[in-house]
């Protein structure tokens, strides 16, 4: 067993049963203070500038994200097909652009960042293996994810505020978090699980 020097917070929470050790696989910061302190959170960007320094996701990746109730689940639902609505409409329309010998450079530019937003396989479906555990998730695409709860959110987390971490942002913790979730979510469809953790 390898052990890193963890957080008094977080050595608690492992020896309640609250959480569980973080693996070596998983490189963002746990959360030094706030409601998060002694966990990893997901998101290890707070600054707004920082949501365009991420690695470009890819067009397969998925990530399920669990609510709490199937009431919050059908909620978040209805907004993220409305973002997915819109991403595929202006993935068509500059597909169609692109598709001409008829446009500028600045078109072009522009029609090329909305190509950003294809996705391979647009769907989102339940993920429920652990809904008796009362954990409802829905699996979606890795960048239907980032423009729903990312680019579209305020990310701030103010000192004193709820969800202040006392870590920094840092876009390449980001990226290593979503490495992380996407080697656990191939292990487990290549094992016939479910989909894989996030959120």
């Amino acid at each position: 067993t390898v052990w890193r020097p963890p957080s008094l917070d977080a050595i608690r929470k492992m020896m309640t049963g609250v959480g569980t050790g973080k693996g070596l696989d998983i490189k963002g910061k746990s959360a030094k203070r706030g409601r998060l302190s002694g966990y990893v959170p997901f998101l290890q960007i707070s600054e707004e500038r920082h949501k365009s320094m991420i690695r470009t996701l890819p067009r397969d990746g998925k990530i399920c994200v669990f609510y709490k109730s199937r009431e919050q689940r059908a909620e978040a639902r209805e907004e993220l097909e409305a973002v997915l609505a819109e991403m595929t409409g202006q993935v068509a329309r500059a597909r169609a652009v692109l598709s001409t010998d008829d446009y500028d450079d600045e078109e072009g530019e522009r029609a090329m960042r909305k190509m950003m937003w294809d996705l391979d396989d647009p769907a989102v479906v339940d993920c429920d293996e652990n809904a008796a555990s009362g954990c409802h998730g829905l699996e979606m695409p890795e960048r239907l994810f980032w423009k729903g709860y990312v680019i579209r959110k305020d990310i701030s987390r103010p000192p004193g505020s709820e969800y202040e971490t006392g870590r920094p942002s840092e876009p390449q913790f980001q990226d290593m978090n979503f490495q992380a979730i996407r080697y656990g979510y191939k292990d487990k469809k290549a094992g016939g699980g479910g989909g894989g953790g996030g959120g």
